[in-house]
């Protein structure tokens, strides 16, 4: 999707979601949901996805400061392969790593956080809203199914609630 102000509101919460079904043996990051930039780490704003170790991941970056600070959660657990699952990332929209949470099948995931120094405020780039890739020029494109329609991946600028999140899962 094109580059615009709905997508990277600085300091303002938001949650992504989607359900998918990963195969065995991804090997390697697959990206669910982004906002990054074509050329690498400049442009950066936040990628959802599911990391090379089957645990889902949402990192942030800051790039109006040096160095490029960055906060993530990670969770803990490895999700399962080959089934369809729920899951949802949210940020509050704070500076800290401590307002992100990762959520699976409707609940919240045990996850370890990641906090850079200096890390300010997510910034509003003129990268592209992406799905299914970190950036739109990638080679590396989701992994396994996504779900689409009605119960397809979404985006609303709000940080959901446990409630919220157990809510959608059950529906």
């Amino acid at each position: 999707s094109p580059d615009a102000d709905y997508w990277s509101a600085p300091g303002t919460p938001f949650s992504v979601g989607a359900w998918v079904n990963i195969p065995g043996g991804v090997g390697s990051a697959t990206n669910i949901l982004s906002k990054y930039s074509t050329t690498g780490i400049a442009g950066a704003e936040w990628v959802f996805r599911i990391s090379s170790t089957d645990t889902l991941n949402f990192h942030f970056y800051d790039e109006s400061v040096g160095g490029n600070p960055e906060i993530s959660t990670t969770g803990d657990n490895a999700l399962p392969l080959n089934q369809w699952i729920f899951v949802v990332g949210t940020y509050d929209g704070t500076a800290d790593a401590t307002g992100i949470n990762v959520y699976k099948d409707g609940a919240l995931e045990a996850s370890s956080d990641s906090d850079n120094a200096g890390f300010v405020e997510l910034d509003n780039t003129a990268s592209l809203m992406t799905l299914g890739a970190r950036e739109p020029a990638s080679t590396s494109f989701f992994n396994g199914k996504m779900a689409g329609g009605p119960v397809g991946p979404f985006f609303v600028q709000k940080e959901l609630t446990a409630a919220e999140i157990k809510d959608l899962y059950e529906l």
